[in-house]
């Protein structure tokens, strides 16, 4: 499994599938930049406009 998904996997909570490849490449880039910390990974996540309430 590729390190990558492993923090949207668990907010997802469900099977990753193509589709997902955009969101996952957003949340990693944007917790590349902050060094890759949970932190950065949680904020990311939860920012992300995939995981908003609609």
């Amino acid at each position: 499994m590729n390190h990558r998904i492993i923090p949207v996997l668990l907010c997802i909570g469900r099977e990753i599938g193509i589709c997902d490849e955009v969101i996952i490449d957003e949340v990693y880039n944007r917790i590349a930049k902050k060094n890759h910390s949970l932190r950065a990974a949680v904020h990311a996540i939860v920012a992300h406009e995939s995981f908003a309430r609609k």
